[in-house]
């Protein structure tokens, strides 16, 4: 089993909107970064791709950081305007 399907794995029970294929995919480019590389994710959900992201960053010196205007009580973070 290699580090991205154990990261997965434990990441998998996070509920989500994309799956294991935009995970690989992300993981992957995280590897192609700079060693001192700041990501930034915006729209995080419940956080299964910053898990993910985050994963890749360790022991490299890159840092991920998750901006998510969430409102309490609406997963989605929308808002009716008018």
């Amino acid at each position: 089993m290699t580090k991205f399907q154990e990261i997965e794995q434990l990441a998998s029970s996070i509920p989500h909107l994309c799956g294991p294929v935009q995970g690989k995919f992300l993981w992957d480019l995280v590897q192609l970064t700079p060693k001192d590389s700041t990501i930034i994710e915006v729209g995080v959900f419940y956080g299964y791709i910053t898990t993910i992201m985050g994963a890749a960053c360790q022991e490299s010196g890159r840092k991920v950081f998750a901006i998510d205007h969430n409102l309490p009580g609406n997963q989605f973070g929308f808002r009716k305007i008018a």
